[in-house]
């Protein structure tokens, strides 16, 4: 349970960033409007390369994704966490995001990449979590979860 609780806050602590704009040569224009709106989303983490510190169990989760002039933010009303994130790639109904956090011992880079069918999503999310100690990186914790959401509105 006490492992659970700290994932959780990690995660929660992370997902609170910036707003960034869109990356350059992307448009709004070709976000698949199906993106938008609220999701119920599952995941099932696949893969750590750090079992003893990341070890988390299935979850749902709720996401708001909407957009305001060029930012894309994503939205969690269980939390109150909201992060904006900046579209790497379409590619038809694939989309791939990244959402980026920097604190002066941690870089976290979390990149879903999630394929849109009508009311529904999967894909993977892959997070890496860089730790530095004294301005030297110190290790690489990297974390990959299966998704899947249901569009709920």
């Amino acid at each position: 349970m006490k492992k659970l609780l700290g994932f959780i806050l990690f995660f929660c602590v992370q997902i609170g960033v910036l707003a960034m704009p869109l990356s350059g040569g992307i448009s709004i224009d070709e976000v698949p409007s199906e993106l938008y709106g609220s999701w119920a989303v599952s995941s099932i983490q696949i893969y750590t390369n750090n079992p003893s510190k990341y070890n988390a169990p299935p979850s749902i989760d709720y996401w708001n994704i909407y957009t305001n002039s060029n930012v894309i933010t994503l939205e969690n009303p269980q939390s109150n966490a909201k992060a904006s994130v900046t579209i790497d790639k379409i590619k038809d109904n694939t989309v791939t995001f990244t959402r980026k956090t920097k604190k002066t011992d941690k870089e976290t880079v979390e990149s879903p990449t999630i394929t849109i069918s009508g009311e529904n999503f999967w894909g993977i999310d892959k997070m890496m979590i860089k730790n530095y100690k004294n301005g030297t990186l110190i290790s690489t914790d990297v974390i990959e979860f299966s998704i899947r959401g249901r569009k709920i509105n």
